[in-house]
């Protein structure tokens, strides 16, 4: 209804995670781009720090969220450890910051 809560909506997201951990609370997931670059990135990048989490697979949901975007907050580890200050809403940010500084929660991934 005109000035309500807007209507939840689909998203499809990924995360790359330990080998049988299934709880994605408290974690950054991303669009495809997006998990790729985090993946791919860390490989050829040889970033060893940033391969210690053990993760092993990558995994694809479908999540209902309010639309109502948040800041993003960076959350990794298991357990994780989150940098940001919003944990009501789902934080939006383009994938390594690309566009910066409009690559966020207000614009579509470019």
């Amino acid at each position: 209804s005109p000035g309500g809560p807007p209507q939840p909506q689909n998203l499809t997201v990924f995360i790359f995670h330990p080998k049988n951990n299934f709880n994605i609370s408290s974690q950054d997931v991303a669009d495809l781009r997006g998990d790729t670059i985090f993946v791919c990135g860390d490989i050829l990048l040889n970033r060893t720090s940033a391969i210690d989490h053990h993760y092993e697979w990558i995994t694809q949901w479908l999540l209902e969220v309010n639309p109502q975007w948040g800041q993003y907050q960076n959350c990794n580890g298991y357990p994780p450890r989150c940098i940001g200050a919003d944990n009501s809403r789902v934080g939006h940010v383009a994938p390594d910051y690309i566009g910066t500084p409009a690559g966020g929660q207000c614009i579509k991934n470019p």
